[in-house]
């Protein structure tokens, strides 16, 4: 589960996950790949967490959110998480891959988020 305060108002997120979480009594810093993006890279392709589209100074030792586009996806945006240093990753469905949200093993904690819920965690950064 990823809890965020949004506008005082409390979301919980749900989504699917193989992974054993990090522990609920500290909170972590949560950063999108488009604020972490690499001075190289293009907005598109660090959204979905391309390979070497992240700084990894940016990233270390917070929860990377990366929109999921495709299934593909789940093994870049979880290889550039581990390669950048993040301790968790939420992976937003983009609005075409809608609500289907699947729990696959990973190599850090990660949640499967819907497109309804990406909308809510993309807003949460931007307001903080």
């Amino acid at each position: 589960m990823v809890q965020l305060w949004l506008n005082q108002l409390n979301h919980d997120p749900e989504g699917t996950s193989l992974s054993p979480g990090l522990p609920y009594e500290k909170f972590y810093s949560l950063i999108s790949s488009v604020d972490a993006k690499a001075a190289n890279a293009t907005i598109e392709d660090a959204q979905i967490c391309e390979v070497g589209t992240l700084d990894p100074s940016k990233v270390k030792g917070k929860i990377l959110f990366c929109l999921l586009r495709e299934i593909n996806g789940l093994v870049y945006a979880e290889e550039e998480a581990v390669s950048g240093g993040a301790i968790g990753l939420i992976l937003g469905n983009d609005k075409q891959r809608g609500n289907d949200i699947m729990a696959y093993p990973h190599l850090l904690p990660t949640s499967h988020i819907n497109y309804t819920d990406a909308e809510y965690v993309y807003s949460y950064i931007k307001d903080t």
